[in-house]
């Protein structure tokens, strides 16, 4: 089932990524001032290569050389340096970048399964499976980004302590700490996890030491920047068009911008981004009982983060859905949520229809090189 919830997943988001790809060529190169990039110059590469993907791509050839590129974790950059070599060109690091995103997002799709199994049933395990696989922010998962790899290294972070797993859990969660800036999320998360069996004394340090570890990738990372560079992670966001701000201010901005501009209707950006954030709101509080209080946590400490450094343009909730693609239980809360709250399998029908349709939708955007995700 996983297998091929992967395989359906991977054909049809290349199908609608390629066909805006395709559409991308009649129109006039995409505007580097709202931080897209042309892409590598492979024709059947280039579209899973916009944005935040020059910077991975260029720290593996040349390594934190300008200041906007402290914003990016190493891990990914150097598991492309240490595949394609020191000289390898953009369109060999971009092929490299989509293998390694593809598979990992295969065994991401697998540990999801067997936690969520383990933690709810096979029915909703299932589920969250198909739901990972069809998130509207899927094109990520394929694309010279991180998110496949974030989620294959968390996910096994949390499973791994889950099963006792120290000697596993600590260094996948080290690997989570050097590829994205969710560290301390982690670190917290694991800590508030409710166990399924209460734990011995040896094992509550074990599990306090695992938890470290994550962090301490994060540490590692923001040494290693100030170091070489003088500047953090925190520092350069401004660069990227964000600013401080409180977290629900970006929410009420797009909901009073669709609201009184009736155009933005029809954007298919900033309707299913703001509508991501106010369902995970909803859902944390009504599983706030039933759901563990570190995933919870975790959930909340992606929105609060992304919120909290709002993108000052059109959506202000800009890639909310993308992290949300990337923290597994926030997948896991909608599939409880569709297992347990929709009346009827008519319902689930609809719902699901409408998902796959924006995770088609979003899939062409990308293609576009119009999705800012």
């Amino acid at each position: 089932m996983v297998a091929l919830a992967w395989l359906a997943s991977r054909v049809l988001v290349w199908v609608f990524v390629m066909v805006g790809h395709i559409r991308l060529q009649t129109m006039p190169p995409p505007s580097e001032d709202m931080g897209a990039w042309v892409g590598v110059s492979s024709y059947w590469l280039n579209p899973w290569t916009t944005f935040d993907s020059r910077h991975f791509i260029g720290i593996a050839q040349h390594g934190y050389t300008q200041p906007l590129h402290a914003a990016f974790f190493p891990l990914y950059s150097l598991i492309l340096r240490m595949i394609g070599g020191a000289g390898a060109d953009a369109n060999t690091l971009a092929l490299i970048g989509i293998v390694v995103s593809n598979i990992a997002f295969l065994g991401a799709l697998w540990l999801l399964f067997c936690l969520t199994r383990d933690e709810w049933g096979e029915a909703v395990a299932k589920r969250a499976v198909w739901i990972e696989a069809f998130f509207p922010a899927a094109a990520f998962s394929a694309a010279v980004y991180t998110e496949s790899l974030f989620l294959l290294l968390s996910i096994g972070f949390f499973y791994a302590s889950r099963r006792k797993q120290w000697w596993l859990s600590a260094p996948l969660g080290f690997l989570a700490g050097l590829t994205r800036n969710s560290g301390p999320i982690l670190c917290v998360a694991l800590l508030l996890d409710r166990p399924k069996e209460p734990l011995s004394f040896a094992e509550k340090r074990s599990r306090v030491l695992c938890a470290i570890c994550p962090l301490l990738g994060l540490i590692v990372v923001q040494l290693y920047l100030h170091q070489t560079m003088g500047s953090s992670s925190l520092s350069v966001q401004k660069i990227f068009g964000r600013e401080l701000t409180f977290p629900l201010f970006p929410i009420l901005l797009d909901l009073q911008a669709l609201l009184t501009k009736p155009d933005t209707w029809l954007d298919f950006v900033t309707f299913p981004v703001v509508m991501s954030c106010i369902i995970s709101l909803t859902l944390m509080w009504m599983y706030r009982r039933r759901f563990s209080p570190g995933k919870l946590f975790f959930v909340g400490s992606i929105l609060i983060m992304s919120l909290t450094l709002a993108w000052q343009g059109t959506p202000h909730t800009l890639s909310t859905i993308r992290y949300l693609f990337g923290a597994f239980p926030a997948i896991q809360l909608f599939a409880l949520a569709s297992s347990e709250k929709l009346p009827s399998k008519r319902a689930t029908m609809y719902l699901a229809t409408a998902g796959i349709a924006l995770f088609f939708v979003q899939s062409y955007l990308f293609g576009l090189k119009d999705f800012l995700g």
